[in-house]
Parts: C-alpha cells; sequence; structure tokens
C-alpha cells in the first residue's frame, strides 16, 4: 500500500500524475505512463511491457497526456528523455509531436542496460 498511497499523494499535490495503460474493454495493464508538473514545465515518462512494444500503445497513451500537460495555464514546455539507443521511444516523442532538442550526456542510469550513466536524448514541446 505505500507504493499507491505516494501515488495518490503525489496526484493531490498536483506534483506527479501517473496512468496505467490497459487495451480498450480488457482489465490488464500494459504499462504506466507519468506526468510530472514543476513550475512552468512538465516532463513525462513512460514504461511498457515488452509483449506491447511498437503496436502504438505509447503513442495512443502519450498524445493526451502531452496534450493535457502543455494547456495547463503555467506549463509552457513538456518534455522527455529517452536512452539513446532507443529508437521506438525516441519515434513516440517524434509522433506525439516533440522535437529532438539534443543529447544529455551520461544522464541516467538504466539498470537493465548498464550500471553507468547513458546518454539520452531529450525532446520537448512549447507554446
Amino acid at each position: 500500500m505505500p507504493f499507491l498511497q505516494s501515488q495518490i499523494d503525489r496526484w493531490e499535490s498536483g506534483d506527479e500524475y501517473s496512468w496505467t495503460i490497459t487495451p480498450r474493454e480488457q482489465d490488464r495493464v500494459l504499462g504506466m505512463i507519468a506526468c510530472r508538473v514543476r513550475e512552468h514545465a512538465a516532463d513525462i515518462g513512460y514504461v511498457i511491457g515488452r509483449d506491447f512494444w511498437n503496436r502504438g500503445y505509447m503513442t495512443e497513451a502519450a498524445r493526451p497526456v502531452v496534450h493535457w500537460a502543455i494547456g495547463l495555464p503555467l506549463v509552457y514546455r513538456v518534455w522527455a528523455v529517452c536512452d539513446i539507443d532507443n529508437k521506438a521511444s525516441a519515434r513516440v516523442l517524434e509522433k506525439i509531436g516533440m522535437q529532438r532538442e539534443g543529447i544529455l550526456r551520461r544522464y541516467i542510469i538504466h539498470p537493465t542496460m548498464s550500471a553507468e550513466p547513458r546518454n539520452c536524448l531529450v525532446y520537448s514541446i512549447v507554446r
């Protein structure tokens, strides 16, 4: 219960909003997407089970989240990062209207890929 309570607390505070990704008319979770609002910017992050990669689920889930976030009165920038070798995730960000800004060197550790920080592509949409 501590994880669920922490998500509820973040939602109520407006710091982070998380949603599960489910197929229509099915009661099973494929992945999750979150949006963290910080002052004038919001960032999104997502994860989806390997069995559901390359099926359009993440693009379908991310598009309304980004649209919602950029429509918040105080948010002028929505951004996201993905591992430099994750071409599918980069394509999702491009399909939802984000533009690539550059590379954040040694930005994040992805334990399934390396114990050391890896380079990430950074994408954003602004208004």
